[in-house]
């Protein structure tokens, strides 16, 4: 694989402060961060947040982060050579009731502590209106395009995510630079914003891509034995569309394609919703319900599967699929999912069908487990697409473009 990135060099003329709002995960940052940093609260998450953290400061930036845990009643901070933390409390229940004004008031306070040049908030709720309000320059990243979320949400959630809503379209109204993880969310987002709008991809770290030298060597075959199917989602719901999926896999079989499904992630455990689900409707031979697993652990599976099934009805990125991509693993998306085939390359770097309908499923499952020349094809496509494309190291030079233009332009004005 050739090592095309940018070099760190091109950023080190001007070095500034920078302070990254959104949820963030602490272990992988712990490194980073001087003493004990167990006692620390452990994050909600975020992984494109807490990787651009690690990349900018690995970069030799100066960089502070502003992030929320159910786990915190007053401020918490730690610190590092480059890297400060700012927790603030995130209430468990009810928090919508007064459109997450503590949450945003723990964001907002976080920011102005931290002094930065520039703010970038990620996700347009809590986070990104917590940053404006601190009145220092701001950059938003939008991850998702909000109608179709609450379109295909359960009734019973729809209420909570009625106020995120509300939530979602302030910032739009109220930010004056944007970016969009993908042209799809760009386009949505284009029509409700007179902000300056760029599209900035997600990323996959570096030294996460399978290369030859990886202890599974790509070029090797995967062991023979009984093919698995994984799909890795959050959230058992319409929008994940995993209902189709398990329909779909109950036709290989009796079609003589004898193979495993491994459902990951939250709400897939056994005993979970969906095992109830599928058990309750005789869909769960099979299958594994795997459930929630640390993301190095979902990258050794990826590594050792056969395909990646991914049906969710809507993405406006998805990290599953670039993950799956970067470890040499071919991939299924929906052909009308939102920006799932732009992420696969209009087809290119992963097979494309109807979501929706588990014929088209099954049909193209079954071509990925019985045509090894198609899947060795995709595999390859998809690894070389996701390098080129969606690599850390090539996602941190754009935002540090973008954060240079922003204060160059709050220079002007």
């Amino acid at each position: 694989m050739s090592q095309d990135s940018t070099p760190a060099s091109r950023h080190a003329e001007r070095q500034f402060h920078v302070t990254i709002a959104g949820p963030i995960l602490t272990e992988p940052l712990a490194h980073l961060l001087d003493g004990n940093p167990n006692h620390l609260p452990s994050g909600l998450g975020g992984t494109p947040v807490w990787q651009l953290v690690s990349d900018l400061v690995a970069r030799g930036q100066r960089v502070s982060a502003v992030t929320l845990d159910p786990s915190v009643s007053t401020p918490v901070t730690a610190g590092g050579l480059l890297l400060d933390l700012v927790y603030g409390p995130y209430r468990p229940r009810h928090r919508m009731r007064d459109l997450m004004r503590v949450e945003r008031r723990a964001v907002r306070d976080g920011v102005v502590r931290t002094k930065p040049d520039l703010v970038h908030a990620h996700w347009c709720y809590e986070y990104a209106l917590g940053a404006l309000a601190s009145g220092i320059a701001t950059l938003v990243t939008v991850h998702d395009w909000m109608p179709t979320i609450i379109r295909l949400m359960n009734a019973r959630d729809r209420p909570y995510w009625s106020g995120r809503t509300l939530l979602y379209f302030i910032v739009l109204a109220r930010a004056r630079y944007l970016t969009a993880n993908s042209p799809y969310t760009a386009e949505k987002v284009r029509r409700f914003t007179r902000a300056s709008l760029e599209v900035v991809p997600n990323g996959v770290p570096d030294f996460d891509f399978l290369t030859p030298s990886t202890q599974e060597d790509w070029g090797r075959p995967r062991p023979a034995r009984l093919p698995v199917i994984i799909s890795v989602n959050n959230g058992f719901g319409p929008l994940k569309n995993v209902r189709r999926l398990l329909e779909a896999y109950r036709t290989l079989k009796p079609r003589g394609i004898d193979c495993g499904l491994h459902l990951i992630g939250s709400g897939y455990e056994p005993g979970g919703p969906c095992d109830a689900w599928a058990r309750h409707r005789r869909l769960a031979e099979g299958v594994v319900f795997v459930g929630p697993l640390p993301r190095d652990k979902v990258l050794s599976r990826m590594r050792h599967a056969t395909l990646l099934a991914h049906p969710a009805l809507e993405e406006s990125f998805g990290m599953t699929l670039i993950e799956a991509m970067s470890q040499r693993l071919p991939v299924l998306g929906g052909a009308h999912s939102g920006a799932v085939p732009w992420v696969l390359g209009g087809g290119r770097a992963g097979l494309l069908t109807d979501a929706d309908d588990p014929r088209a499923l099954a049909l193209a499952m079954e071509a990925l487990l019985t045509r090894s020349a198609l899947r060795d094809k995709l595999a390859c496509e998809g690894h070389a697409h996701a390098w080129k494309h969606f690599r850390q190291s090539r996602v941190t030079d754009q935002y540090l473009d973008v954060y240079r233009r922003v204060l160059a332009e709050e220079a002007r004005t």
